[in-house]
């Protein structure tokens, strides 16, 4: 039996979306052909819907596998999944492919060598090409090489056509004027004034992106607001119904929503002030780097940990003991390969109590930053320096490409190699001095701020309206009671998730960092000052003279048994152990 495959291939989204038109034409072509030439056309399709053939997407492979269209039809017939004089049925040349001749040529001569025929049947030439068929008639390459440059220059002509249309547009719009623009976000839409001119208003889409940014800020996760989009069917601003946290982290990152569209601002209308912006672009650089496989109970402390003695961060660990779930805090560098830490456990659960009842219900006012003007005047300061020295480097990048041009010197290209490295410096540390100053920013600057938001989250888990104690704000020397989380109802909170999830996105605002050490935790604000210092806990070693005994009869018992070190190495460690607290 005669077998024929199809490979179908459309270059743009666009047309798997608005028309199948193309599908239909590709497909009939091939059955008329089989129909004509006595082949049986395999259910088995290759197709390639939106892979451009300009750009050899239907050719792609990564780490091995075939992910393109005829990139997977060869992987079979390399794999004898598809037997020799098999027939690859492609409706004209453009479909197989618009690379240059050499690249258009390689895949081709490749299948013709593993034995497959291949027939372009919606061209004027529907002559089954094979190496035989060449050998006989050799004017089929001629034709075959004509077809391919045409499409290779047709797509090039192409492509230079709209870098240029794309390229114009931009100078028009860095000019000053609003015109319209398909990558200005789904949010917005065109009003025209003049012919020349118009404006960007909101549009429905704009209250899904409102709802984001008030979630975002009332401490919800991007997992958190995804499923909640998705649970409710509402439908993204390009394709179907499937929001995905990344998607959603790109639009609250979009300085379109401040207004700002190609560096040129008030160009849309805004939809956020640059205060709300900055804040929210804090949050996401911190949850950013909280990333990580999530527990039953969710970390309040993510991220914001570390070691007192190397430094790395500090990891939730844990066990059940007689039905009894413990979790710790262990440094991440703990019995590493090459430099172990051997700080102690803490344990999670009185640090956490303690966190909230002795430190921030005893006097949050310590975590207040009022001093921003003086902080942010500093950062501003290198910011000018750098974004000057940023200038000098990009102008003097642009004067040596110029005069490079049409040279070949290699001294020249180092120059800018290296320059542009320098650029790349200079624009991450730009990043940094700009995400300590949202940092600043970000900071409470009155105590009711951190209150109102403690409300906030205890309203949404609690029916009863008495779950505050009372506190004073020492710091300021008032007498005005506050209200912070009592002892029953925060131990209800601390076993809420979501809860836990709200306070979680919080806290990186709040404070700057917590350093574990010596069986105690110490509490930095914002701008790197020490707030608190807690008292000493036990560890899981709990350095008790009950386990410093059972661990010198394990001693014991391992020495017996294998005949090694095992009570000296013991005797080593207790002789090395702190003084109990």
């Amino acid at each position: 039996m005669k077998t024929a495959y199809s490979f179908i291939r459309w270059s743009t989204k666009r047309q798997s979306r608005e028309s199948s038109d193309s599908n239909r034409r590709q497909t009939k072509s091939a059955q008329d052909w089989c129909q004509d030439n006595g082949y049986t056309l395999s259910n088995q399709v290759f197709i390639g819907a939106g892979e451009s053939g300009y750009k050899a997407s239907h050719l792609k492979v990564k780490d091995g596998i075939a992910i393109g269209a005829l990139a997977r039809f060869i992987e079979a017939v390399e794999q004898k999944k598809i037997i020799p004089n098999s027939v690859l049925c492609v409706d004209s040349v453009d479909r197989w492919s618009r690379q240059e001749i050499l690249d258009a040529l390689e895949p081709f001569t490749k299948l013709l060598n593993l034995g497959i025929g291949i027939v372009f049947t919606g061209s004027p030439l529907k002559k089954l090409i094979s190496r035989e068929a060449i050998k006989k008639d050799p004017s089929i390459i001629n034709w075959l090489i004509n077809e391919m440059i045409r499409s290779h220059a047709e797509s090039e002509e192409k492509s230079r056509k709209v870098r240029e249309a794309k390229q114009a547009k931009k100078e028009i719009i860095l000019a000053g004027h609003v015109v319209p623009h398909n990558n200005v976000p789904k949010y917005f839409h065109y009003v025209p004034i003049t012919r020349q001119n118009g404006k960007y208003e909101h549009n429905e889409n704009t209250k899904i992106v409102l709802e984001l940014i008030q979630g975002i800020l009332n401490g919800k996760s991007l997992y958190q607001l995804t499923c909640d989009l998705n649970k409710r069917g509402v439908k993204t601003f390009r394709y179907g119904y499937t929001w995905h946290p990344c998607s959603v982290r790109q639009i609250l990152k979009n300085r379109c929503l401040i207004g700002e569209y190609l560096g040129i601002k008030n160009y849309v209308k805004p939809i956020i002030d640059e205060d709300q912006f900055n804040r929210i672009q804090n949050i996401l650089a911190k949850n950013r780097l909280n990333r990580g496989k999530k527990a039953e109970l969710v970390n309040i402390f993510k991220g914001l940990c570390e070691c007192g003695y190397c430094e790395h961060q500090m990891q939730v660990t844990g066990g059940i003991k007689n039905g009894v779930s413990y979790r710790y805090l262990r440094c991440s560098n703990y019995h590493a390969e090459k430099t172990e830490c051997n700080n102690n456990f803490i344990r999670l659960a009185p640090m956490e109590e303690d966190f909230f009842l002795k430190f921030l219900g005893k006097n949050p006012a310590k975590l207040l930053h009022v001093d921003d003007k003086t902080q942010v005047a500093a950062i501003q300061k290198q910011i000018n320096a750098k974004t000057h020295l940023l200038n000098i480097t990009t102008a003097e990048i642009k004067k040596l490409i110029t005069v490079s041009e049409g040279l070949d010197v290699a001294e020249l290209k180092d120059r800018i190699k290296d320059l542009q490295a320098e650029r790349d410096g200079i624009k991450i540390s730009l990043d940094e001095l700009t995400r300590q100053i949202n940092n600043i920013q970000d900071t409470p600057k009155d105590i009711e701020e951190i209150r109102d938001w403690f409300e906030r989250m205890a309203a949404k888990h609690a029916a009863k309206k008495d779950w505050f104690m009372r506190i004073t704000d020492f710091d300021k020397g008032e007498t005005k009671e506050l209200k912070i989380l009592s002892n029953e109802y925060l131990a209800m909170f601390l076993k809420n998730n979501e809860w836990r999830e709200g306070v979680r996105v919080k806290l990186p605002s709040l404070i700057g960092k917590i350093v574990i050490k010596d069986h105690k935790f110490f509490i930095y604000n914002s701008v790197g000052r020490l707030v608190s210092e807690s008292s000493a806990y036990e560890s899981l070693r709990n350095n008790s003279e009950r386990w410093k005994k059972s661990l010198k009869t394990w001693g014991k018992r391992k020495q017996s048994k294998s005949g090694t070190t095992a009570k000296e190495k013991v005797d080593e460690y207790l002789a090395k152990l702190p003084p109990k607290p």
